[in-house]
């Protein structure tokens, strides 16, 4: 059983959860057509996938009882694999585009 605050911290980490990839899409749709809108766009899908997993993450220390099935762990260890597969890309492509403007 979780304390009154834990509940607060975890319902907190929910609304950050949902909140951070939206902001992403929002600076995403107002980068106007190039590279770096492509770039925004695989940080707003790594976010994506990291929020998935805080959001599994606090569920699962709520102790809800599907969270203890195998499907459950199962996606829960893809969404962090996608999360970091599109941050290391997003950032591949981040230090390519500053290294291409750092040489115009």
């Amino acid at each position: 059983m979780v304390s009154s605050f834990e509940l607060i911290l975890h319902l907190l980490l929910l609304g950050f959860a949902v909140a951070t990839p939206g902001l992403i899409f929002l600076a995403y749709l107002n980068f106007k057509k190039s590279e770096l809108k492509n770039i925004v766009g695989y940080y707003c899908i790594a976010f994506f996938f990291s929020a998935l997993r805080w959001a599994g993450g606090s569920l699962s220390r709520l102790n809800f009882e599907f969270t203890h099935s195998s499907i459950y762990v199962l996606l829960w260890t893809l969404t962090g694999i996608f999360a970091a597969v599109f941050g290391l890309y997003a950032c591949k492509k981040l230090l390519e585009f500053a290294a291409a403007a750092r040489n115009k």
